[in-house]
């Protein structure tokens, strides 16, 4: 697995004649095998941020740089779940796997990636399903294994369980943390939803306007369950944070 160091990272967009700053100044590390969430009001920079861990866009200044098993490492593989599946329609289940690793795998070893995935998402019987078959929830969970058969060193999920409804929305926040246990990757959750990130993430940070505000360390075991003891105040403690009020640690 991978870590990463982000330092001084800044983004500057300039729109209708006025500069933003995206980005003013990251510094934040993430460890091998963590799971870190990032929150803040729509705007603040998260997804920014996100795109520029995975290469997508260029700095304007500062650096990311990661840390492989043998030490430091030019770049990172990485796996991207968005907020919808993006799921070929004309595809079954096996066949959108196998658009994802189309360059990278073929034959009997990419059978054996898409079987393993699948597994892992608890889709095995589904291989040959349409994704107009799927429920909203089964159908995030096919485009998180497409993500994880390319193997990568680093997951990056953006909003990915924002347009399912509350109750399918708490089911996967449960199956996506059994499957971290199962298969544990260094992972960046970009969330609105703070009770999402406290049930998910081992930290979780408060972006504002382009800056990292505050960093909580979330010590509670896994999996959390809604009920789990803890979870209720350190939710109410982050939002209290997002929305301004005290900040009790940085």
């Amino acid at each position: 697995m991978y870590g990463l160091t982000i330092t001084g990272l800044r983004r500057r967009f300039d729109i209708s004649g006025r500069s933003i700053d995206a980005l003013d100044g990251i510094d934040l590390t993430i460890a091998s095998g963590e799971l870190l969430a990032v929150v803040g009001h729509s705007g603040c920079g998260k997804t920014t941020l996100l795109h520029h861990v995975a290469g997508l866009q260029r700095p304007d200044a500062g650096t990311i740089a990661f840390e492989g098993p043998d030490g430091p490492a030019a770049s990172a593989r990485f796996g991207m779940v968005f907020q919808e599946p993006r799921l070929m329609p004309w595809k079954t289940v096996r066949g959108n796997l196998e658009l994802a690793l189309k360059h990278i795998a073929s034959g009997a070893e990419a059978e054996s990636r898409i079987a393993d995935a699948l597994e892992t998402v608890g889709l095995a019987a589904f291989a040959d399903a349409w994704p107009h078959q799927l429920s909203g929830g089964m159908a995030q969970r096919v485009s998180l294994a497409r993500a994880l058969c390319r193997e990568p060193d680093i997951l990056l999920l953006d909003e990915p369980f924002g347009a399912l409804d509350a109750l399918t929305r708490s089911r996967i926040h449960g199956e996506f943390a059994a499957i971290r246990l199962r298969r544990p990757l260094t992972t960046i959750l970009v969330t609105h939803d703070i009770a999402e990130a406290v049930r998910l993430a081992d930290r979780v940070a408060i972006m504002q306007a382009g800056r990292l505000t505050a960093v909580f360390d979330i010590d509670l075991p896994h999996p959390r369950p809604l009920a789990a003891p803890g979870l209720a105040e350190e939710v109410a403690t982050i939002t209290a944070a997002v929305l301004g009020d005290t900040i009790s640690q940085a």
